[in-house]
């Protein structure tokens, strides 16, 4: 995908939030069943779909580039994250404003969404606190 794509780029993915198999009710809102959430695996698993890799969110608070997934990105191709959410998250940044809040009770929140950019190729690049490192 680095090599496949130019300056500028944009790269949308999702990943499983690794809390789903240590706090599962991390991963969920208040009041969403947690257990549901090891129906949900078991499901993939039998569907020839299992979650093979899962990562931790981005520290409280902290930026979408020094996340473990931004780190990754940033690693493999010069993509810097911009967002790095969970559907709550996403919930009150987009829901919430026109007043169309999902309960919480609703929100499974056991993907993360990630958006990023692709870097330059030139000498500089995107560093890992999602600033560009250029002079």
């Amino acid at each position: 995908l680095g090599r496949a794509t130019g300056p500028g780029s944009r790269l949308v993915a999702s990943y499983v939030d690794a809390r789903v198999h240590t706090d599962p009710a991390a991963a969920c809102g208040e009041g969403y069943p947690a257990h549901a959430l090891a129906r949900v695996a078991a499901f993939a698993e039998r569907a020839n779909e299992p979650w093979l890799s899962s990562w931790p969110p981005p520290p409280p608070g902290g930026r979408a580039a020094m996340g473990p997934f931004g780190r990754l990105l940033a690693a493999h191709g010069r993509w810097r994250a911009e967002r790095d959410e969970s559907a709550g998250e996403a919930n009150e940044a987009f829901f919430a404003p026109i007043g169309r809040r999902i309960p919480p009770s609703s929100l499974c929140m056991m993907e993360r969404f990630v958006v990023a950019a692709k870097g330059d190729s030139g000498g500089g690049g995107f560093g890992l606190d999602g600033g560009d490192t250029t002079e």
